[in-house]
Protein backbone atom coordinates (compact mmCIF):
# COMPACT_ATOMS: atom_id res chain seq x y z
CA UNK A 1 0.00 0.00 0.00
CA UNK A 2 2.86 2.36 0.80
CA UNK A 3 4.37 1.70 -2.64
CA UNK A 4 1.48 3.40 -4.41
CA UNK A 5 1.59 6.53 -2.30
CA UNK A 6 5.14 7.65 -3.05
CA UNK A 7 7.25 7.56 -6.16
CA UNK A 8 10.35 5.46 -5.75
CA UNK A 9 12.94 8.18 -6.08
CA UNK A 10 16.31 8.25 -4.40
CA UNK A 11 18.76 11.08 -4.08
CA UNK A 12 21.48 11.29 -6.77
CA UNK A 13 19.49 8.90 -8.97
CA UNK A 14 20.54 5.92 -6.88
CA UNK A 15 18.71 2.61 -7.04
CA UNK A 16 15.51 2.55 -4.93
CA UNK A 17 15.78 0.56 -1.75
CA UNK A 18 13.09 -1.92 -2.78
CA UNK A 19 14.82 -2.98 -6.00
CA UNK A 20 15.52 -6.67 -6.42
CA UNK A 21 19.29 -6.40 -6.46
CA UNK A 22 19.46 -4.11 -3.43
CA UNK A 23 16.92 -6.16 -1.47
CA UNK A 24 18.85 -9.34 -2.14
CA UNK A 25 21.98 -7.75 -0.71
CA UNK A 26 20.26 -6.30 2.35
CA UNK A 27 18.76 -9.65 3.27
CA UNK A 28 22.12 -11.42 3.07
CA UNK A 29 24.46 -11.67 6.09
CA UNK A 30 28.06 -10.48 5.75
CA UNK A 31 29.82 -12.81 3.37
CA UNK A 32 33.47 -11.94 3.09
CA UNK A 33 34.03 -14.68 0.52
CA UNK A 34 32.65 -12.28 -2.09
CA UNK A 35 35.87 -10.31 -1.85
CA UNK A 36 38.05 -13.29 -2.57
CA UNK A 37 35.92 -14.22 -5.58
CA UNK A 38 36.31 -10.72 -6.98
CA UNK A 39 32.63 -9.81 -6.81
CA UNK A 40 31.70 -6.30 -5.79
CA UNK A 41 28.99 -5.64 -3.23
CA UNK A 42 27.75 -2.09 -3.47
CA UNK A 43 27.58 0.14 -0.40
CA UNK A 44 24.42 2.08 0.31
CA UNK A 45 24.54 5.79 -0.53
CA UNK A 46 25.46 8.21 2.21
CA UNK A 47 22.26 9.76 3.54
CA UNK A 48 21.85 13.49 3.98
CA UNK A 49 20.22 14.66 7.15
CA UNK A 50 17.16 16.70 6.18
CA UNK A 51 13.77 17.43 7.61
CA UNK A 52 11.85 15.14 5.26
CA UNK A 53 13.85 12.08 6.25
CA UNK A 54 14.00 13.11 9.90
CA UNK A 55 10.22 13.38 10.13
CA UNK A 56 9.90 9.67 9.40
CA UNK A 57 11.69 8.85 12.63
CA UNK A 58 10.42 8.52 16.17
CA UNK A 59 10.29 11.97 17.79
CA UNK A 60 12.79 11.06 20.51
CA UNK A 61 15.21 9.78 17.89
CA UNK A 62 14.91 12.99 15.88
CA UNK A 63 15.76 15.08 18.92
CA UNK A 64 18.82 12.98 19.74
CA UNK A 65 20.16 13.01 16.18
CA UNK A 66 19.70 16.76 15.88
CA UNK A 67 21.52 17.32 19.17
CA UNK A 68 24.47 15.29 17.84
CA UNK A 69 24.73 17.80 15.01
CA UNK A 70 24.97 20.80 17.33
CA UNK A 71 28.14 22.83 17.80
CA UNK A 72 28.25 22.55 21.60
CA UNK A 73 30.46 19.60 22.67
CA UNK A 74 28.49 19.05 25.88
CA UNK A 75 25.28 18.79 23.87
CA UNK A 76 26.89 16.29 21.52
CA UNK A 77 28.33 14.31 24.42
CA UNK A 78 24.97 14.01 26.18
CA UNK A 79 23.20 13.16 22.92
CA UNK A 80 25.65 10.33 22.24
CA UNK A 81 25.00 8.80 25.64
CA UNK A 82 21.25 9.11 25.04
CA UNK A 83 21.77 7.43 21.67
CA UNK A 84 23.64 4.53 23.29
CA UNK A 85 20.85 4.06 25.83
CA UNK A 86 18.26 4.19 23.09
CA UNK A 87 20.15 1.52 21.13
CA UNK A 88 20.14 -0.79 24.15
CA UNK A 89 16.56 -0.22 25.32
CA UNK A 90 14.40 0.57 22.29
CA UNK A 91 12.63 -1.78 19.92
CA UNK A 92 14.87 -3.10 17.17
CA UNK A 93 12.73 -1.41 14.50
CA UNK A 94 13.47 1.99 16.04
CA UNK A 95 17.19 1.26 16.19
CA UNK A 96 17.28 0.07 12.58
CA UNK A 97 15.41 3.20 11.54
CA UNK A 98 18.36 5.29 12.72
CA UNK A 99 20.90 3.41 10.62
CA UNK A 100 20.73 5.56 7.47
CA UNK A 101 21.69 8.64 9.50
CA UNK A 102 24.47 7.11 11.57
CA UNK A 103 27.40 6.77 9.10
CA UNK A 104 27.57 10.49 8.40
CA UNK A 105 27.24 11.47 12.05
CA UNK A 106 29.71 8.82 13.19
CA UNK A 107 32.32 9.87 10.63
CA UNK A 108 32.18 13.43 11.94
CA UNK A 109 31.95 12.67 15.66
CA UNK A 110 34.77 10.11 15.51
CA UNK A 111 37.25 12.89 14.70
CA UNK A 112 35.73 15.59 16.90
CA UNK A 113 38.28 17.92 18.50
CA UNK A 114 36.95 17.01 21.96
CA UNK A 115 38.29 13.65 23.06
CA UNK A 116 35.30 13.04 25.34
CA UNK A 117 33.01 13.39 22.33
CA UNK A 118 35.14 10.90 20.39
CA UNK A 119 34.96 8.45 23.29
CA UNK A 120 31.19 8.88 23.54
CA UNK A 121 30.89 8.37 19.78
CA UNK A 122 32.67 5.03 20.07
CA UNK A 123 30.47 3.98 22.98
CA UNK A 124 27.38 4.87 20.96
CA UNK A 125 28.69 3.04 17.91
CA UNK A 126 29.53 -0.04 19.99
CA UNK A 127 26.00 -0.07 21.44
CA UNK A 128 24.51 0.24 17.97
CA UNK A 129 26.47 -2.54 16.27
CA UNK A 130 25.97 -4.85 19.23
CA UNK A 131 22.21 -4.37 19.03
CA UNK A 132 21.76 -4.68 15.27
CA UNK A 133 24.18 -7.58 14.78
CA UNK A 134 24.44 -8.73 11.16
CA UNK A 135 22.35 -5.79 9.99
CA UNK A 136 25.55 -3.74 10.15
CA UNK A 137 26.41 -5.36 6.79
CA UNK A 138 24.04 -2.96 5.08
CA UNK A 139 26.11 0.05 6.11
CA UNK A 140 29.51 -1.49 6.77
CA UNK A 141 31.29 0.14 3.85
CA UNK A 142 30.02 3.56 4.92
CA UNK A 143 31.29 3.01 8.46
CA UNK A 144 34.53 1.17 7.75
CA UNK A 145 36.91 4.08 7.21
CA UNK A 146 36.07 5.93 10.41
CA UNK A 147 35.71 2.71 12.40
CA UNK A 148 39.12 1.40 11.34
CA UNK A 149 41.01 4.65 11.89
CA UNK A 150 39.30 5.25 15.24
CA UNK A 151 41.08 2.18 16.58
CA UNK A 152 44.26 4.27 16.50
CA UNK A 153 42.83 7.41 18.04
CA UNK A 154 45.37 9.42 20.02
CA UNK A 155 42.98 9.24 22.99
CA UNK A 156 43.39 5.67 24.35
CA UNK A 157 39.84 5.23 25.76
CA UNK A 158 38.30 6.07 22.38
CA UNK A 159 40.76 3.82 20.55
CA UNK A 160 40.14 0.94 22.96
CA UNK A 161 36.36 1.09 22.59
CA UNK A 162 36.60 1.23 18.78
CA UNK A 163 39.00 -1.73 18.76
CA UNK A 164 36.86 -3.83 21.08
CA UNK A 165 33.66 -3.15 19.14
CA UNK A 166 35.38 -4.04 15.85
CA UNK A 167 36.85 -7.25 17.25
CA UNK A 168 33.63 -8.25 19.00
CA UNK A 169 31.66 -7.71 15.80
CA UNK A 170 33.90 -9.70 13.48
CA UNK A 171 35.70 -12.08 15.87
CA UNK A 172 37.97 -14.39 13.83
CA UNK A 173 36.95 -12.60 10.62
CA UNK A 174 38.57 -9.30 11.58
CA UNK A 175 41.09 -9.38 8.73
CA UNK A 176 38.39 -10.51 6.32
CA UNK A 177 36.33 -7.46 7.31
CA UNK A 178 39.29 -5.16 6.66
CA UNK A 179 39.90 -6.76 3.27
CA UNK A 180 36.20 -6.56 2.43
CA UNK A 181 36.26 -2.79 3.05
CA UNK A 182 39.81 -2.17 1.86
CA UNK A 183 38.85 0.43 -0.72
CA UNK A 184 36.80 2.48 1.75
CA UNK A 185 39.47 2.24 4.45
CA UNK A 186 42.32 3.22 2.15
CA UNK A 187 40.30 6.01 0.55
CA UNK A 188 39.65 7.47 4.00
CA UNK A 189 43.33 7.19 4.92
CA UNK A 190 44.38 8.69 1.59
CA UNK A 191 42.07 11.68 1.98
CA UNK A 192 43.26 12.31 5.53
CA UNK A 193 46.95 12.10 4.63
CA UNK A 194 47.21 13.92 1.31
CA UNK A 195 43.93 15.73 0.60
CA UNK A 196 42.49 17.29 3.73
CA UNK A 197 44.03 20.26 5.46
CA UNK A 198 43.20 21.73 8.84
CA UNK A 199 40.55 23.90 7.22
CA UNK A 200 38.96 21.32 4.95
CA UNK A 201 38.67 18.79 7.76
CA UNK A 202 36.75 21.35 9.79
CA UNK A 203 34.84 22.60 6.78
CA UNK A 204 33.81 19.04 5.97
CA UNK A 205 32.58 18.09 9.42
CA UNK A 206 31.64 21.39 11.08
CA UNK A 207 28.77 22.70 9.01
CA UNK A 208 28.07 25.87 10.98
CA UNK A 209 29.99 28.50 9.01
CA UNK A 210 29.89 32.27 9.29
CA UNK A 211 30.02 32.93 5.58
CA UNK A 212 30.16 31.07 2.30
CA UNK A 213 33.33 31.65 0.32
CA UNK A 214 35.44 30.18 -2.42
CA UNK A 215 37.65 27.21 -1.70
CA UNK A 216 41.14 28.28 -0.63
CA UNK A 217 44.43 26.51 -0.24
CA UNK A 218 45.14 25.84 3.37
CA UNK A 219 48.20 25.34 5.50
CA UNK A 220 48.73 26.51 9.07
CA UNK A 221 49.41 30.08 7.94
CA UNK A 222 46.29 30.22 5.79
CA UNK A 223 44.18 28.91 8.65
CA UNK A 224 45.36 31.76 10.87
CA UNK A 225 44.80 34.36 8.15
CA UNK A 226 41.35 33.09 7.22
CA UNK A 227 40.20 33.06 10.82
CA UNK A 228 41.63 36.52 11.49
CA UNK A 229 39.84 37.94 8.44
CA UNK A 230 36.61 36.24 9.53
CA UNK A 231 36.11 34.77 6.06
CA UNK A 232 35.43 31.15 6.88
CA UNK A 233 35.45 30.10 10.49
CA UNK A 234 33.44 27.24 11.99
CA UNK A 235 31.57 28.52 15.02
CA UNK A 236 32.89 25.72 17.20
CA UNK A 237 36.59 25.74 16.24
CA UNK A 238 39.44 28.21 16.48
CA UNK A 239 42.50 28.07 14.23
CA UNK A 240 44.36 26.28 17.03
CA UNK A 241 41.55 23.76 17.36
CA UNK A 242 41.53 23.09 13.62
CA UNK A 243 45.26 22.44 13.54
CA UNK A 244 45.04 20.19 16.61
CA UNK A 245 42.23 18.25 14.95
CA UNK A 246 44.33 17.82 11.83
CA UNK A 247 47.30 16.55 13.85
CA UNK A 248 45.09 14.03 15.63
CA UNK A 249 43.62 12.76 12.35
CA UNK A 250 47.07 12.53 10.75
CA UNK A 251 48.45 10.46 13.62
CA UNK A 252 45.55 8.02 13.69
CA UNK A 253 45.59 7.71 9.89
CA UNK A 254 49.34 7.08 9.72
CA UNK A 255 49.10 4.51 12.49
CA UNK A 256 46.12 2.89 10.81
CA UNK A 257 47.94 2.76 7.47
CA UNK A 258 50.93 1.09 9.10
CA UNK A 259 48.71 -1.52 10.75
CA UNK A 260 46.86 -2.11 7.49
CA UNK A 261 50.09 -2.79 5.58
CA UNK A 262 51.33 -5.14 8.29
CA UNK A 263 48.03 -6.98 8.73
CA UNK A 264 46.47 -7.46 5.31
CA UNK A 265 47.91 -10.28 3.16
CA UNK A 266 50.32 -9.00 0.52
CA UNK A 267 48.14 -10.19 -2.37
CA UNK A 268 45.27 -8.07 -1.04
CA UNK A 269 47.56 -5.08 -0.55
CA UNK A 270 48.61 -5.35 -4.19
CA UNK A 271 45.00 -5.24 -5.36
CA UNK A 272 44.85 -1.64 -4.13
CA UNK A 273 48.18 -0.65 -5.67
CA UNK A 274 46.74 2.46 -7.34
CA UNK A 275 45.65 3.93 -4.02
CA UNK A 276 48.98 3.06 -2.41
CA UNK A 277 50.84 4.72 -5.27
CA UNK A 278 48.61 7.77 -4.96
CA UNK A 279 49.60 8.11 -1.32
CA UNK A 280 53.34 7.52 -1.59
CA UNK A 281 53.75 9.60 -4.75
CA UNK A 282 52.19 12.66 -3.14
CA UNK A 283 54.44 15.45 -1.90
CA UNK A 284 51.90 16.06 0.86
CA UNK A 285 52.61 12.59 2.22
CA UNK A 286 56.37 13.10 2.39
CA UNK A 287 55.97 16.61 3.77
CA UNK A 288 54.44 15.00 6.86
CA UNK A 289 58.02 14.28 7.93
CA UNK A 290 58.33 17.97 8.76
CA UNK A 291 55.12 18.17 10.77
CA UNK A 292 54.85 17.99 14.54
CA UNK A 293 52.88 14.73 14.45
Amino acid sequence: MGKNKQAQRVKNNGMPSNSGRRAKFLDTPIDFSTVRSGRYVAALPLCDINEVEMNRLDSNVRIILKKMNKKNPITKYKALHEFATLCRDSEISIVEGMLPFWPRLYSALAIDIKRTVREAAQLAHAALVKRIGKSVAKYLKLLAGAWFISQYDVYPPAASIATNSFNDTFLQKRIDAIVYCRHEILSCICDNLIVHSALTLSQKHDVFLRKKTKTVHCDSYHVRKICRDNILLPYSLTAKDMEAKRQSVLISSLHGYSVYLNTVPIQEVEKMIELHNKIISSNNFWNLINTDC
